[in-house]
């Protein structure tokens, strides 16, 4: 509590010249200023987390580890007013944002929908509670009508005008896009997932590199676990000792040792084990490892 007042003391002090009050638990709760409300950033901001959020789920779909990282990732958004919203903004450091957060290599937006039938296919299907008591005896046939169609080209007649004139039997039927479910299904080679806003698709194609980085990326988080484990301060510097019969394990640190060692504060990273230190088995892919610990100095 006493260290509550001292900030709330010196605060306003500093920067304001406002007189301090005698302690922050007796003040008000202060107004806001809803004129500083920047409405913009907060849609831009909104996007971006559910990018990034279709984005985790369409590595879940595809079984991929968070810390594999992927080549590319496309995206296509919903409307032209929501890709706007993205375009409008800090558009290099917003990418470079969703980037580092799905570990993605390279983000790519995708403006045209017939161009995202290279990765997704679409199925379409109606809303069945909306069109019961619309079209009745007719609906099975629209059934079928939207699951033979082409479901790329209708999405892009619906984005356009906002509704598709069906040829049925008996007539023509009018249907908007709020009438009609689209649901996607990934291509081979890539895995998805879709929100209001927009699509999200990953590729999953592994190359050596992307694996052998991987691989680097779970020994980084081994090491950091056992700095945990071994109640290390943030700062300490250590020396590292990783014993592996694995190829790919060892690929991976001679590729990334450099890498290994900034993210742990590790000064030395070799083979065998460190002098007196205690020795934590574990294993990547199946590959086994034993990783050794200790201080090279304090900070």
């Amino acid at each position: 509590m006493k260290t509550n007042d001292n900030t709330q003391q010196n605060c306003p002090t500093l920067r304001t010249g406002l007189t301090p009050m005698e302690s922050v638990h007796l003040a008000d709760y202060p107004k806001a200023d809803e004129n500083l409300i920047d409405e913009k950033m907060l849609g831009e901001i909104k996007l971006m987390r559910e990018i990034v959020s279709l984005g985790r789920a369409a590595r879940s779909n595809g079984h991929l580890k968070v810390r594999q990282p992927l080549s590319g990732m496309k995206v296509m958004f919903s409307n032209p007013a929501t890709a706007e919203v993205f375009w409008n903004s800090d558009f290099i450091d917003n990418v470079r944002v969703i980037q580092d957060e799905l570990n993605i290599k390279e983000m790519k937006v995708l403006a045209d929908k017939a161009e995202f039938e290279e990765y997704v296919s679409f199925a379409l299907l109606p809303d069945f509670k909306k069109l019961g008591p619309k079209l009745g005896k007719q609906l099975p046939e629209v059934k079928q009508y939207l699951a033979e169609a082409d479901g790329a080209a209708m999405l892009v007649e619906l984005d356009k005008n906002k509704k598709v004139i069906l040829k049925l039997s008996d007539g023509e039927v009018e249907l908007t896009n709020e009438e009609i479910q689209i649901r996607l299904t990934a291509k081979e080679g890539w895995t998805a997932a879709q929100g209001p806003n927009c699509v999200v698709v990953l590729s999953t194609e592994l190359t050596d590199e992307l694996l052998s980085e991987g691989r680097a990326r779970e020994v980084v988080r081994l090491i950091q676990d056992l700095r945990k484990e071994l109640q290390l301060n943030y700062t300490d510097r250590i020396m590292v000792g990783i014993q592996t019969g694995s190829r790919m394990i060892g690929e991976a640190l001679h590729a990334h040792i450099e890498y290994i060692k900034g993210e742990t504060l590790a000064i030395d990273l070799k083979k065998g084990q460190v002098t007196e230190a205690e020795s934590f088995s574990h294993s990547i892919d199946g590959e086994e490892l034993t990783l050794s610990v200790a201080v090279a100095s304090e900070a």
